[in-house]
């Protein structure tokens, strides 16, 4: 089979496996190029079948969506290796030049290349060097510790270098389009000098068969029950959302942390926590969903994201929003939540405050954010990415003035400002 599409990435993430899929369901020739993959019933594979435990942890490095002759364990489990022994950038490095070995034998003139931010320089230049069209995936932004450097100043934390790494400069600058997740970083790369037609949105899906309100609601108590789910750090905006939450002085809520701690920082905001918030640690999918069901709100203030897919999972259950405007991902103000400018302690505490004292206004957002979660699941994701490589090869790379939206037809009324902050960052 000659591909049409070549997508490229070394590991395992939430969405990496939707990419090939959305080409085979466009009936495209795809050709997957990754790290550990598990292929059941094939030699050696085949040899585990004796321990129930082991083919349930090796399923989730794999998809049974997938053709497993579209998948090419390019760089087997090296990446992973490496990347355990504390070479993140070695891991990437090593499978994205074995990826580009592969290119330059096999990748067909006015294919498609899809490649993803950090591990796709190499393979961007085969790929060139082919005359094939290149796609680059940022979750993201290549600059994200120069965007967080101020905030770590002021914390006294250790701040990063304010350029970003030449390597991924130049992976920005080989790819003809950057394919980004959410409005943010969208708008972010243009201020950053990116032309703005290279850019495509193109948001994440939710799994809205799993993700999905409870069968009943939870019974009515007298106070809000909030949750956040993700990393207990700077970059999400924990210690904000701490500060809000102690300003907000809500009567007998409860606001439930969901996720792991990363460093020294996130573990003395957890040795000072304000009344009514708990740490629940990391959750398995199930238990997450029954948390996510048994609360009222689903708050996230981080001060940079790509297109985070707990936003999504959060409305798929039905739960309006108060986020950040880096976390806002599909969500609009006043339809599925709240939108507050990052950094914004005040204006944060006084949306808890209006979302708990509003409880019919909340459970119309719910019922939004549910229907919005829908025009956002998995499935439309993969048709409106399989019918942006189907246009590709038929029509080529089309000049265009400003950023392509795939969503765009699943909108609705247009999103609206927050009072306390400009709607682009």
């Amino acid at each position: 089979m000659i591909p049409s599409v070549v997508v490229s990435h070394p590991a395992r993430q939430g969405f990496v496996y939707q990419l090939p899929q959305a080409a085979q369901e466009a009936g495209l020739p795809c050709r997957f190029l990754t790290g550990f993959y598990y292929k059941p019933g094939r030699w050696p594979w085949s040899l585990a079948a004796a321990s129930p435990a082991l083919v349930r942890k090796l399923s989730r490095r794999s998809s049974p969506a997938l053709a497993p002759e579209s998948v090419v364990a390019v760089s087997g489990p090296l990446p992973l290796l490496l990347n355990r022994l504390g070479g993140y950038v070695a891991g990437n490095g090593a499978h994205d030049r074995l990826a580009a070995r592969w290119l330059r034998r096999h990748l067909p003139p006015g294919a498609i290349f899809h490649g993803s931010i950090e591990s796709c320089l190499h393979s961007l230049r085969a790929a060139k060097a082919k005359g094939a069209m290149t796609l680059l995936e940022i979750t993201l932004p290549p600059w994200k510790e120069a965007v967080l450097a101020a905030e770590a100043r002021r914390l006294g934390l250790p701040a990063g270098p304010d350029r970003p790494p030449a390597r991924l400069v130049e992976e920005v600058a080989l790819a003809d389009r950057v394919m980004v997740q959410s409005p943010f970083v969208s708008d972010f790369l243009v201020e950053q000098g990116v032309p703005p037609g290279k850019v495509v949105l193109l948001p994440l899906g939710a799994d809205t068969g799993r993700f999905r309100p409870p069968a009943a609601p939870p019974p009515a108590t007298s106070g809000l029950r909030a949750i956040y789910v993700g990393h207990i750090s700077m970059r999400k905006g924990v210690h904000l959302l701490l500060e809000a939450w102690r300003a907000a002085a809500l009567p007998d809520a409860e606001l439930r942390l969901v996720g792991p701690v990363v460093d020294d920082f996130g573990l003395r905001l957890l040795a000072d926590l304000p009344p009514g918030v708990r740490h629940l640690g990391v959750l398995g999918q199930d238990r997450l969903v029954e948390q996510l069901q048994g609360s009222d709100l689903f708050v996230f203030l981080s001060l940079m994201e790509g297109g985070p897919l707990v936003v999504l999972e959060a409305l798929a259950c039905g739960l309006p929003c108060l986020l950040s405007l880096p976390a806002r991902s599909v969500v609009r103000e006043g339809c599925e939540g709240l939108l507050v400018a990052p950094g914004d302690v005040a204006g944060t505490a006084a949306a808890l405050r209006r979302l708990a004292a509003d409880r019919p206004g909340r459970m119309g957002m719910a019922e939004a954010a549910r229907l919005r979660a829908e025009q956002f699941d998995w499935s439309c994701f993969r048709g409106r990415l399989g019918g942006f490589y189907r246009g590709l090869l038929e029509r080529g790379l089309e000049a265009r003035d400003r950023p392509l939206d795939l969503g765009a037809q699943a909108a609705g009324p247009a999103a609206q400002t927050p009072a306390n902050g400009p709607a682009a960052r």
